[in-house]
């Protein structure tokens, strides 16, 4: 089970820490 969701969470935390950082850009 882990392992099925490792791509998953590794693909959420990517996208979600692109946003975050893209984010932080714009406002800043």
């Amino acid at each position: 089970m882990e392992n099925a969701s490792s791509p998953i969470t590794t693909q959420f935390t990517r996208i979600s820490a692109s946003r975050s950082f893209c984010n932080s850009r714009i406002v800043t």
